[in-house]
């Protein structure tokens, strides 16, 4: 008797096991196994045949010199430097920049300094209807098989907003963004 109640309970407790699999929700699947059975899970993924890899060189802190005419400095080209692969007829790489147009000062982040961004043309010109839109993403380079194209803004301060703005450092921020884009896409 003391031999047959621990094999009764060892027999009850491998009868109350099963093998239950989790997937992703909405792909999820239950499986039960009282044989052994073996369970398999597929993997996939897919690279593309002309595999492109990318980095952007981005220039450098500017600082907009204060005051008038001399108050514009050009931010610098981005360069699109391929480390990986080529790319092919129909197919480049766009660098793109976003800017919100605002300079916050570092000692006291309540107090703002507006600036724009522009072509140098617009710049000399004075037409500060043809600034950059804020918020808006603007292609600054370009890289295709056998060609670059770069056009780096200009950044400034409209000269009235320099009267009114208390001394201090102030900072801004320029994002870059890049994508590969195809002809067909």
């Amino acid at each position: 008797m003391k031999k047959l109640i621990p094999l009764l309970l060892a027999l009850a407790l491998l009868l109350s096991f099963s093998l239950t699999a989790f997937a992703d929700e909405g792909n999820s699947h239950t499986y039960t196994d009282s044989d052994n059975t073996t369970l398999d899970q597929t993997i996939t993924t897919t690279i593309p045949d002309n595999k492109i890899l990318w980095y952007l060189e981005i220039p450098a802190d500017v600082v907009i010199p204060q005051g008038g005419v001399e108050g514009v400095q050009d931010v610098g080209n981005v360069k699109i430097v391929v480390n990986k692969g080529e790319l092919t007829d129909g197919q480049k790489i766009e660098a793109s920049m976003t800017y919100d147009g605002t300079m916050t000062m570092t000692a006291d982040e309540s107090v703002k300094l507006p600036y724009v961004l522009s072509d140098k043309s617009v710049f000399n010109s004075g037409n500060t209807d043809d600034t950059l839109e804020t918020g808006k993403a603007y292609v600054v380079g370009t890289k295709t098989k056998g060609d670059e194209t770069y056009n780096a803004p200009y950044a400034w301060v409209l000269s009235g907003e320099w009267d009114m703005a208390p001394s201090g450092s102030y900072a801004g921020t320029i994002e870059y963004t890049s994508k590969l884009v195809e002809a067909n896409g």
